[in-house]
């Protein structure tokens, strides 16, 4: 992940990024939305932010490093430990603050331009993505994510052979490992967004490989922030928080299908147990 660091700060003699107006929060972790969600309706949710590789979905083994670049220093350094707390409360491993970035949160003056540069000056930054044509779509925020196949225990392949030891017809005998997550977002699109509305909306997305959902589904989100006909909740939600907690709770080796389900059903859950509260 070294490489993908020198590569963006590279891009910087081109002028392509910017430090965009943000505004300031608290960093403790609250949530927002308390909207019970029915489990027909948190699947239908699931399904549309879910990605996935060859049948499963995706998320880190090894601890996370989170970096921003392309934003003055300090608040660099707040979005940075802003992905760390979510993703501490998601229970997903850290690294210490010393560490190589896997998770980079680039701020451009143009992101259509420099993703497109770093297509031509760095194509190494794209190894290990599944859908390279969704990472150079047009729009005010760009991502991808690069993985690895390993077996159910996490160990890499050795030269053209992947080790599995069991057979499941509940599980797979592999998981989809993400190595690193890059989001380029457009500094016009995050003037006026606060701190904690772009780092809430970098974890999910860094961390799950999740996808902002295209449909309007009764479902409060972070992940609607960069879309201007919803109106985005001010940071995290109870149903981002549980889809989070739901994906690295458990085994990696779920099967896709299986995974959505349990993961569907979690939300609802818990949403059914918040409303309850208010009452």
């Amino acid at each position: 992940m070294t490489a993908w660091v020198k590569s963006v700060l590279a891009a910087a003699t081109f002028g392509l990024l910017a430090a965009p107006a943000l505004a300031q929060q608290s960093e403790t972790i609250t949530v927002t939305g308390r909207r019970e969600l029915p489990t027909p309706v948190a699947r239908r949710f699931v399904r549309q932010i879910t990605t996935s590789v060859d049948g499963q979905l995706t998320r880190f083994n090894e601890p996370v490093c989170p970096l921003a670049i392309g934003i003055d220093d300090p608040y660099a350094k707040m979005i940075a430990r802003r992905i760390r707390q979510v993703a501490a409360d998601a229970k997903v491993r850290l690294a210490p603050e010393k560490c190589r970035a896997n998770v980079v949160v680039i701020f451009a003056a143009d992101a259509d331009a420099l993703v497109k540069l770093m297509r031509v000056k760095a194509p190494e930054l794209f190894e290990g993505v599944d859908d390279v044509k969704e990472a150079f779509r047009s729009g005010p925020v760009h991502a991808w994510t690069a993985t690895e196949i390993r077996n159910e225990d996490g160990e890499v392949q050795k030269g053209t052979v992947l080790t599995v030891k069991t057979a499941s017809i509940i599980t797979m005998p592999t998981q989809q490992v993400i190595l690193g997550t890059m989001i380029v977002i457009d500094s016009k699109a995050a003037m006026g967004k606060s701190l904690r509305q772009i780092a809430d909306y970098a974890a999910v997305r860094a961390l799950t490989g999740a996808r902002p959902p295209e449909e309007s589904v009764p479902a409060d989100t972070v992940l609607t922030l960069f879309n201007p006909a919803v109106e985005s909740p001010p940071q995290l939600t109870s149903v981002d928080r549980s889809y989070l907690r739901a994906l690295y709770t458990g085994n990696a080796n779920y099967a896709r299908i299986d995974a959505i389900n349990r993961i569907s059903a979690q939300i609802a859950r818990e949403s059914k147990k918040d409303s309850a509260k208010r009452r």
